[in-house]
This record gives C-alpha cells, structure tokens and sequence, in this order.
C-alpha cells in the first residue's frame, strides 16, 4: 500500500468538505447546518432557509457522527500529516 502525503491545503478542503456534506444532510444546504438555523432568530431563519427542517434518519445521524469524529480528528492537535517534501509535523 501507498503512502499518500496530504498538504495542509488539502487537509483543509477535506475537513471543509465534510462539514459542507454534514451541512447537506442537516438542512438540505451546504452553507447552514441545523445549529446554525437553531441559533437564528426564528424570522430570521425562515428567510435564510425557506424548506422545513425534517428529523434525520438513525442512519442519517450515525453518518453525521461519524463525520464530525472524522472532522475532529483532522483538526485536533495530536494528529500528523505530511508536507509536500513527505516531512511530518504536528498540526496545531
């Protein structure tokens, strides 16, 4: 098996993406996820996000778990990636 060195960029589209694919599933939009719109005045919300926020299926709500795990673990302190040169370094 092949080691694949992730940049820092890189490191960041995919934990952006996962929020993003985490977003979708909440709400059905990329940019507002169901804390966003629970945090909105509610005038306010029902302008931004005109659809119905509907409850997630168990399978839903497992997935978005597991990605908010995965998402954490991108961004937490302890975890290595490697540079384009294949040096390691912690990412704080």
């Amino acid at each position: 098996m092949a080691v694949r060195y992730l940049t820092s960029q890189e490191k960041e589209m995919i934990a952006v993406g996962l929020g993003m694919r985490r977003n979708y599933i909440e709400t059905g939009s990329t940019t507002l996820g169901a804390a966003d719109v629970a945090r909105m005045d509610p005038k306010e919300a029902k302008r931004a996000y005109s659809a119905e926020i509907k409850a997630l299926s168990e399978d839903q709500m497992k997935l978005i778990l597991a990605s908010n795990e995965l998402e954490r673990k991108i961004y937490s302190d302890g975890l290595i990636i490697y540079t384009d040169k294949g040096v390691p370094h912690a990412v704080k």
